[in-house]
């Protein structure tokens, strides 16, 4: 049995790179993942959280400056005792939990927890850091329901992978960056479900990405355009929303999402023409 294996039962001998090669192996190369080595009193541990679950000023006002002013009285190595004592103070008004298998760590980082490894402590911290400041997220203008979630999308990219995140509670959930655009250099997200999507689909898509050499892209009505097969098509092959459920409705069904940061609306690819009659 691996080393990483044998953690998965038990934390009683973890370290901080342990930690990151299992969120590695289990969230994958997704871009939201932040691994922030930091050392607390002179010991080695990593901080691990989504940034699409909270923002970097709340972060470092609230977890990282608190832990820099962290210092312990003796030389007495960090065990379970000294650790409760960092957790109350530095994180006495945040909601904190201790975690004991890293499938735990996994599923709080998911509800957007930030997980607080120290080389053989016996435990990990997980911390609340659930915090978005963006503008509020409105209801949908051109996909009213009656009945049914009222969120849509806003122009922020982290914003939109959040709604979609809280959505999803699933490990294998990726987000893959890409830039576009000389002048704007625009960052575009894939948004897949991995082991879902065929990788065929997934290269195609990519690749498209990578190939467009444009000046601008400021909506996602012009990488649309840019992606839409050569020829003449009786039927649209892109679905675009600006509904974060019906987005996660479709990821379920093996399909891919691409963000674009500044726009509302969330391209759906590849889509055929019968599905237009159920999606609408």
């Amino acid at each position: 049995m691996s080393r990483t294996q044998s953690l998965d039962e038990s934390l009683s001998i973890a370290s901080s790179s342990d930690v990151k090669a299992y969120l590695q192996q289990v969230l994958g190369n997704t871009d939201d993942l932040m691994m922030v080595p930091v050392r607390i009193a002179g010991m080695e541990g990593l901080l691990c959280y989504l940034k699409t679950m909270t923002s970097s000023v709340f972060m470092m006002d609230n977890i990282i400056k608190p832990m820099s002013q962290f210092t312990l009285e003796t030389d007495e190595y960090l065990s379970s005792a000294i650790f409760e004592k960092l957790r109350e103070a530095c994180f006495g008004g945040l909601t904190t939990q201790w975690v004991e298998r890293l499938e735990e760590l996994t599923g709080k980082l998911l509800e957007g927890y930030a997980g607080l490894a120290v080389n053989d402590a016996e435990m990990i911290l997980s911390i609340d850091v659930k915090n978005l400041e963006t503008r509020s997220v409105d209801e949908p203008t051109t996909q009213t329901v009656v009945r049914g979630p009222k969120e849509g999308f806003t122009e922020s990219a982290q914003t939109n992978m959040s709604l979609i995140r809280r959505r999803l509670f699933n490990e294998r959930l990726r987000f893959d960056q890409y830039t576009v655009g000389k002048q704007t250099r625009t960052n575009v997200y894939v948004a897949y479900i991995e082991g879902n999507v065929d990788l065929k689909v997934i290269r195609r898509v990519k690749a498209r990405l990578k190939q467009i050499e444009v000046q601008s892209l400021l909506d996602s009505g012009t990488l649309e355009e840019l992606l839409r097969p050569r020829g003449f098509s009786l039927f649209p092959t892109i679905y675009s929303t600006e509904r974060p459920d019906k987005t996660c409705a479709l990821l379920i069904k093996n399909k891919l999402a691409i963000i674009v940061n500044g726009s509302p609306f969330v391209l759906i690819v590849p889509t055929v023409m019968n599905e237009f009659f159920s999606i609408s």
